[in-house]
């Protein structure tokens, strides 16, 4: 007599599809892991993205905002002439006061870009930290659920006695 026969073809079909069905739970786990991942990647990509194109603006504003200073350098200096005033006292500081307060504005406009584009910088830090994190939970996930599936396996087949009482 076999020992299929002996100790009966239920248990052990019982035994391997628990097996199969702990093995599918497993890959599951890493593949979500993956998925989270990817996802995660995927957000660190789009911040990065967005980081750029948001110092790229803030330095193109303080460009066309410096321009415009300029321009209105240009007519105050123009109308001060037309007016027969001369280019010294008064009128020089004026025209100084005004490109000196322009000029901060467009530092300030670059620097809030670059404080934008740093922050996202850290956020791409962080998804990426989370990304890695996503695919290790996934296979400790599937490691956890293949060592219970088996050790329950087990218990069902008799092998290990289990420790709840009936």
């Amino acid at each position: 007599m076999s020992w299929i026969a002996a100790v009966g073809a239920a248990p052990l079909v019982g035994i391997a599809v628990s097996l199969a069905g702990t093995a599918v739970s497993a890959w599951s786990a890493i593949e979500a892991g993956k998925q989270q991942e990817a996802m995660a990647k995927y957000n660190a990509a789009n911040e990065l993205i967005a980081g750029i194109r948001e110092k790229a603006r803030r330095d193109l504003e303080a460009r066309r905002h410096r321009e415009q200073t300029l321009r209105l350098l240009s007519r105050q200096k123009s109308l001060y002439l037309k007016a027969g005033v001369t280019m010294e006292g008064t009128p020089l500081e004026v025209i100084g006061q005004t490109a000196a307060e322009a000029e901060i504005d467009a530092i300030l406009i670059e620097k809030t870009g670059q404080g934008e584009y740093l922050e996202r910088l850290a956020r791409m830090g962080m998804f990426q930290e989370m990304g890695a994190g996503y695919a290790t939970a996934g296979y400790i996930k599937a490691g956890t659920t293949l060592l219970t599936g088996a050790g329950q396996a087990l218990i069902g087949y008799g092998g290990i006695p289990s420790t709840q009482k009936d």
